[in-house]
């Protein structure tokens, strides 16, 4: 809810602030609330966590039987985030390109985030009903025709619309922890969900310096295409992996 909140409240404001004071101001609104980050991770407190110990018999077994559906979605979850790139960037830069606002652009952000803010109320409950796996799907499914959508997208409406598909790409960073906690052992749910979540950000990255590569040799139209096929490609490794019991 946390991450849909901020994409709307940052989408408006920072839109506004583009406009009107430029792109100085923005890097400027963006350093100060860094720094409210900082203070409030500061103010945290952590509780110390008992660490179970792992039973004697069957870990080599149960290491290998986890391993391979493990690294299916650490594989999966880094196509996905490749679109993190397509997407965000390649949006912007279309939207540029025609002609609109910072703050057109922006207000894309708001729909995304707005869209997001709803899923953490049915999330836990939908996938302990249809399965984290059932759900990555779905969401990789939509965020793909999402960029489609984007690629071919002429007015602002358009975009509007790619917004509110595109939120779906939310959905991976929430599930697949949770899918991770429901495979692996619990003395190994830390170092799991810490990887679970790193590739995302390491299909981010690699995805933000491929594309803009791509996009100032091509174009915007035929990276973003192309760039469905990722979660797509997730897909197929998600059908591949086996369901798993905790």
């Amino acid at each position: 809810m946390t991450n849909g909140l901020g994409g709307l409240i940052g989408g408006i404001g920072l839109g506004y602030v583009a406009d009107r004071f430029g792109f100085t101001g923005v890097c400027e609104v963006s350093s100060l609330v860094c720094v409210f980050v900082v203070l409030g991770g500061l103010l945290c407190m952590e509780s110390p966590v008992p660490v179970l110990a792992a039973s004697e018999g069957g870990g080599r077994k149960g290491s290998a039987v986890i391993a391979v559906p493990l690294l299916l979605l650490l594989a999966a979850q880094t196509l996905v985030a490749f679109t993190n790139a397509s997407g965000n960037l390649g949006r912007s830069l279309a939207m540029n390109s025609g002609g609109y606002s910072k703050l057109a652009i922006d207000v894309t952000g708001s729909i995304q985030g707005l869209v997001a803010l709803g899923f953490p109320l049915l999330l836990g409950w939908l996938s302990d009903r249809i399965g984290r796996r059932s759900i990555l799907i779905g969401a990789y499914l939509v965020v793909s025709s999402s960029l489609v959508v984007l690629a071919f997208s002429r007015s602002v409406w358009h975009f509007y619309i790619f917004a509110g598909l595109y939120a779906f790409l939310a959905i991976p960073p929430s599930i697949a922890p949770a899918y991770v906690m429901d495979m692996v052992p619990r003395a190994s749910a830390g170092k799991g969900v810490s990887l679970i979540q790193s590739m995302f950000w390491v299909g981010s990255i690699g995805g933000m310096a491929s594309f803009g590569t791509a996009f100032d040799k091509l174009g915007t139209f035929w990276p973003i295409l192309f760039s469905c096929l990722f979660p797509l490609s997730g897909v197929v490794l998600l059908l591949l992996m086996r369901k798993q019991a905790r």
